[in-house]
């Protein structure tokens, strides 16, 4: 089943998704805050035909994750209902132009003075990534004009990516040569984070969490920062374990090309000679091996060349597959072990995988407008056996 998506126009730098309000940075500094809900709603009925599908897709990510639902989905009179909206949905052309002259649709100006490397969103906060370090403000103060009073710096230094956690209440931020780092989260701390934990000296620029650990690499040197549980007068409390090399965990390698990432339980390397996928057991019972190899898979195709191991950009996990960056294209290998390839060069790109209701899209943020990609395959595929993307 292919992925269905929706175009917005536009000139944007980056986008976030949360709690029913799509944010958008513009590269003009603007910031657009959009009712997601009310947009997709005015969407959905401009497509009687495959209404449900619209909504489906963009604003109830998770419905049919639900085992209730599915139980319904599959009901013989319903379940090829939903598929065909869904298949016809993937053929169309939706191109949408919206503007604060809508009344779900506000623009304002960002309260940083600059374009953020990256961004997130956690606990309610908008936080923002760059050069001059990491800043926060809460996602209601973000857009109003000339209003600073609730931002604040947590982080002097470069900061390339800034990660929340799910499992860990923490967010950890790869901040280059000056290594790892993570801030631990406290409501009732000023800025809700606490003052930052080197955990790792060793250069980062890509940082994404495996449950309560924490993956760290430059796309030439990879590592885990592992954590575990320790109970301590009677209280479970999250403790360093130590850092893993990602020879330890899938062997040594002589291919010259190779680079690791991963989050949750997938874990992955990619060599000249093909894909390798590591399942991490996050609990670390004893009765199960920590980290467990699922095998070793055929990863170049005429989408993607041997020789462009080399020009990896980023990476990242979803639910529905893992995804890599390219020069001027991205590649999902998705769970349904289907490929598929968006080309163009791209500004940014944005997974939510901590999401409830967006973690099947993908934000492709090009010169001159943004596609909101939705992928419902996952929906289909038995969550426990998938090789791609984490079980959701």
């Amino acid at each position: 089943m292919r992925p269905v998506k929706i175009k917005l126009e536009g000139q944007f730098w980056d986008s976030q998704i949360y709690s029913g309000e799509l944010m958008l940075i513009g590269l003009d500094g603007s910031f657009h805050r959009i009712d997601w809900n009310e947009a997709v709603d005015s969407i959905a009925k401009k497509f009687p035909l495959f209404e449900t599908a619209v909504r489906v897709s963009f604003s109830d990510g998770e419905l049919f994750y639900n085992p209730k639902v599915i139980k319904v989905f599959n009901d013989p009179m319903i379940k090829p209902v939903i598929i065909n909206q869904l298949n016809s949905l993937s053929s169309a052309d939706i191109i949408e132009k919206f503007s604060s002259r809508d009344s779900f649709w506000q623009e304002e100006s960002l309260p940083f003075d600059f374009l953020p490397s990256d961004t997130e969103v956690y606990y309610s906060r908008f936080y923002a990534a760059g050069e001059a370090g990491l800043y926060s403000t809460t996602k209601s103060q973000m857009g109003i004009k000339k209003n600073k009073s609730d931002l604040i710096k947590h982080h002097d230094s470069n900061v390339i990516q800034v990660k929340a956690s799910e499992n860990a209440s923490a967010i950890a931020i790869a901040a280059g040569n000056d290594g790892l780092f993570e801030f631990g989260f406290n409501r009732y701390e000023r800025g809700s984070l606490k003052e930052p934990k080197h955990i790792a000296d060793i250069p980062c620029n890509i940082c994404d969490w495996a449950f309560q650990s924490v993956i760290g690499s430059t796309l030439i040197e990879s590592y885990f920062v592992k954590f575990r549980e320790e109970k301590i007068n009677d209280k479970k409390v999250r403790v360093f374990d130590q850092i893993i090399q990602t020879n330890d965990i899938f062997g040594s390698s002589s291919d010259d090309q190779n680079f690791t990432w991963g989050s949750r339980e997938k874990f992955y390397r990619a060599t000249e000679s093909g894909i390798e996928i590591v399942n991490y057991n996050g609990k670390n019972n004893k009765n199960h091996d920590t980290f467990v190899k699922k095998g070793k898979f055929l990863l170049f195709n005429k989408d993607f060349q041997q020789e462009e191991l080399e020009d990896v950009i980023s990476t990242g996990v979803a639910p529905f597959g893992t995804i890599i960056e390219l020069a001027e294209k991205i590649i999902v290998l998705r769970s349904d072990g289907i490929t598929d390839v968006f080309k163009g060069e791209l500004v940014h790109w944005r997974i939510f995988p901590r999401s409830e209701h967006y973690s099947n899209q993908l934000h492709l943020i090009y010169e001159n407008h943004i596609e909101i990609v939705s992928f419902v395959h996952d929906y289909f595929v038995d969550q426990d056996i998938k090789i791609f993307g984490f079980y959701r």
